[in-house]
């Protein structure tokens, strides 16, 4: 099987690197700049083909992967999909509105995926889990913090600062996309569009004498549709101490934390007992994680294409995998930013 990679920048990588270590997928063809293409196939174990068009990516090709800038992603799909309809990964969000959104759902093939890696994370697995596993009756409130820095540590300007990406870039839009897929994952409920409360702001006003034109850091606020209470909050402009991932989920009989202070570690505590569960994630990682990332994270990425691979392959129905409709709810969330 062969792969299409189509944008060859930074997260292009973490998807080449997790292909690598899928023995179905024997090679892949890249599309995009010329020396991100020739740096991306120096970089990787697997055959690679520099393609000069998306015709050529699309005749090699049994899949392809969107790795461009958010504004791109329709345009893109719809160029390779006329030369060849076969299905398509496309990172997250699916595009900058919610009706350029809704036109790559409709012309994606079957089996047609986003990237919402977050949940084949090992630290979410085992949340998931633990939830299974104890009796501790519905979710009533799910609260998460995600904390970057660099809109303080970049100072250049990039794609993700511009306006072309609508509400689909900016702290919200770029890192809350996760969180918002497991609030639903876990709540096991889509959220109630009509009940959500946004704040948000930039701090950082300027780059490279630019204004800048997205937010940097804020709040989501809001109920699931089974009345599950949620709040999220994601910023790029935090001081170094609180950098990282935090989860607190608040259970009729029970609560579970995660703080990235103990990076592999995960708390369990009910309300009529005591005794704190530590649960230890032993597991070495495969990949090597970026730094300030969630442990397991470059990790998260081959589980999502080993799930991916056997439902190409095979056609076998996955529960995790996050088809390309289940983005369009996200989509319709990041329209109220």
């Amino acid at each position: 099987m062969i792969i299409g990679i189509v944008g060859c920048g930074g997260i292009a990588y973490a998807h080449a690197y997790a292909m690598s270590h899928i023995k179905q997928i024997t090679g892949l063809a890249l599309y995009g700049r010329a020396e991100s293409m020739l740096k991306l196939s120096e970089s990787v174990s697997l055959p690679t083909t520099l393609c000069d068009s998306l015709e050529q990516l699309a005749e090699i090709c049994d899949a392809f992967v969107i790795c461009t800038p958010n504004h791109l992603h329709v345009e893109l799909a719809k160029q390779v999909l006329a030369h060849k309809k076969i299905p398509l990964l496309c990172e997250k969000p699916l595009s900058t509105t919610l009706g350029s959104a809704n036109q790559l759902v409709e012309i994606a093939p079957p089996k047609s995926i986003i990237s919402f890696n977050y949940r084949y994370n090992r630290v979410v697995q085992r949340i998931l889990q633990l939830i299974e596993n104890n009796n501790l009756g519905k979710l009533v409130f799910f609260s998460v913090d995600f904390n970057r820095n660099s809109a303080l540590t970049r100072h250049h300007l990039t794609w993700k600062e511009s306006s072309h990406q609508h509400k689909s870039s900016g702290a919200l839009g770029d890192l809350s996309c996760h969180l918002l897929d497991l609030f639903c994952l876990f709540s096991q409920s889509q959220i109630a569009l009509n009940n959500l409360t946004i704040v948000k702001g930039t701090r950082v006003k300027s780059k490279e004498g630019v204004n800048i034109q997205v937010d940097d850091n804020g709040y989501i606020l809001g109920t699931a549709n089974n009345g599950t209470f949620f709040r999220i909050h994601a910023s790029k402009s935090e001081a170094e101490e609180d950098l990282g991932l935090y989860l607190n989920l608040i259970f009729e009989k029970g609560e579970i934390r995660y703080s990235i202070k103990e990076e592999k570690v995960i708390r369990l505590l009910t309300f009529d007992h005591t005794d704190v569960v530590t649960i230890t994630l032993d597991e070495e990682a495969i990949l090597t994680d970026p730094p300030k990332e969630l442990p397991f994270w470059a990790d998260s990425f081959i589980y999502l294409y080993k799930d991916w691979v056997e439902v190409l392959t095979n056609s076998t129905p996955s529960k995790s995998l996050p088809y390309i409709s289940q983005g369009l709810h996200i989509q319709e969330i990041m329209e109220k930013f």
